[in-house]
């Protein structure tokens, strides 16, 4: 019930224009084109707020390494795919 608990809250905080993916490992991302950063960190506190509470609930804090990172990237930074931000993300979170 936690993963479906989990994709609930992420569509309910997301357009359908956002974008979800996961990398191969560990990372879930959510890219937001064409959201301010301002708004960008009031999805990111929302989901934040309530996969804490997920967690809690479903007594999975000791057991789940649940940790959120925002990085806006203004819109002069051009990337030519999403897997080229992507790999940019996790770079900087591998470093």
């Amino acid at each position: 019930t936690f993963l479906k608990d989990l994709v609930r809250v992420i569509k309910d905080n997301i357009r359908s224009s956002d974008i979800l993916g996961a990398s191969e490992e560990k990372y879930l991302f959510i890219l937001l084109p064409e959201t301010p950063p301002e708004g960008g960190r009031k999805v990111f506190e929302r989901i934040s707020s309530q996969v804490d509470k997920l967690l809690t609930k479903n007594k999975l804090r000791e057991f789940v390494n649940f940790r959120v990172s925002l990085k806006c990237i203004p819109s002069s930074e051009k990337f030519a795919t999403a897997k080229e931000v992507l790999d940019s993300l996790i770079s900087e979170l591998e470093a």
